[in-house]
């Protein structure tokens, strides 16, 4: 197991990705930009944020979000999905993971929208 470069500020004491084998368990990223600025309270602001957080982690080890083979998102209000589901399938485009959804009642820095990822590195 191998920790890969820190590509965005760590919020916890966890290590925000880790590679096994071939897979990359990336830590659930938040509408945090890269300086630690939280994004306006505008739910798709906020989750094209976090899609581009996980996009720079998978990038620094070597994938992308065609690689991704499960998703997680963590939502504090199930009536902001639709909104999360559009940019969600903008993301992948007809690439489908595995995915759940689990409902929160508070996420960090006060974001609305947290994403974690389970990829596959290419061969």
């Amino acid at each position: 197991m191998k920790s890969i470069a820190r590509s965005l500020t760590a919020m916890h004491s966890d290590s925000p990705e880790v590679i096994s084998s071939r897979f990359i368990f990336a830590s659930g990223r938040v509408a945090a930009a890269p300086n630690d600025a939280y994004l306006v309270d505008d739910i798709a602001i906020q989750a094209r944020q976090a899609f581009s957080n996980i996009t720079t982690t998978l990038a620094a080890a070597g994938a992308q979000l065609s690689h991704v083979e499960m998703v997680t998102l963590y939502i504090k209000d199930l009536s902001d999905l639709g909104a999360v589901d559009k940019i969600y399938c903008e993301q992948f485009g007809r690439h489908r993971a595995a995915r759940s959804t689990v409902k929160v009642p508070n996420l960090p820095g006060g974001s609305r929208v947290e994403i974690e990822v389970l990829a596959l590195l290419p061969l």
